[in-house]
């Protein structure tokens, strides 16, 4: 919700698409990409010619306040490189396969209990990493398209991976 204050003078209408990107429950960033597909059905099937514009924020890796925290730039850089060539979906998969590594502090989420929820325990990176699912979601919505990345800054002292990035050619 935070970037709406930024975009928009609330005359115009919003429908946020919510997703927790970080604490346990968390959805797996396959599932985030069929809400996008989603949302761009509905929005296809609209009867007006409107004008949309999906925004995606939170970090990419990054683990605040964890401890050993690192930022995983290769990580970023290969979804980074997912977004520019369009490829949404693979994207996704890439952020699922990912496998924490054994004794990484960093990625322990809520003392490291998994299946404390009651759900299955969900594959990818953990904590704030999380949030690069709101890209995937966002992105989805217009999956097969090149998008263009901006510029990637890590910010060591947080640590996160920060990019920007956006497409187009709708």
């Amino acid at each position: 919700m935070r970037p709406l204050e930024f975009f928009n003078n609330y005359d115009i209408p919003v429908v946020p698409l919510l997703a927790n990107g970080y604490y346990p429950p968390q959805l797996p960033a396959k599932r985030c990409y069929e809400i996008g597909k989603a949302a761009r059905i509905a929005i296809d099937s609209f009867p007006e010619d409107i004008r949309v514009v999906g925004i995606g924020s939170g970090g990419m890796w990054h683990t605040p306040g964890r401890d050993e925290s690192y930022i995983d730039e290769e990580f970023d850089q290969t979804l980074l490189r997912y977004l520019e060539k369009g490829d949404i979906q693979g994207m996704a998969e890439f952020f699922d396969s990912y496998e924490v590594p054994a004794g990484d502090k960093s990625q322990q989420v809520l003392g490291g209990i998994k299946g404390m929820t009651g759900l299955d325990w969900i594959s990818g990176p953990q904590m704030g990493t999380r949030e690069t699912c709101e890209w995937i979601a966002a992105s989805a919505m217009v999956d097969g398209r090149p998008q263009t990345v901006v510029d990637y800054v890590p910010v060591y002292s947080s640590p996160i991976g920060t990019a920007f990035a956006y497409c187009d050619s709708v």
